[in-house]
């Protein structure tokens, strides 16, 4: 499993992980991971608030919009993403969360 961590400001948990500060570093390493492990699965923990959003791509929520609208209709759209959230954001939380139901292959999960 590669494991994603996605927040401007909180450190990664350990040396496992992949960090990426904004919406466009992740969905360019997102992009590089499917070229190189195309059948690795993926978690992404990941915050919802970017302190540098309109610089830097949006908020993270954007991140989960992107793999929706782009990969939900291929039939093999990426490998299978599990997902956690560790935003201090209710509101946002509930909105990506949402995105993740709508799409069969990513899932919710605690860490």
């Amino acid at each position: 499993m590669i494991k994603i961590w996605v927040d401007d400001e909180r450190p990664t948990p350990d040396e496992t992980w992949y960090r990426c500060k904004s919406v466009f570093d992740t969905i360019f390493l997102l992009g590089a991971l499917s070229q190189l492990a195309p059948d690795d699965d993926i978690l992404l923990d990941i915050d919802h608030d970017s302190g540098q959003q309109q610089k830097w791509g949006g908020d993270f929520i954007k991140i989960l919009e992107y793999l929706e609208d782009g990969y939900h209709d291929e039939p093999n759209p990426v490998p299978f993403i599990k997902v956690h959230f560790h935003s201090a954001n209710p509101v946002g939380v509930k909105n990506m969360r949402a995105i993740v139901e709508h799409c069969p292959w990513m899932e919710e999960v605690e860490r």
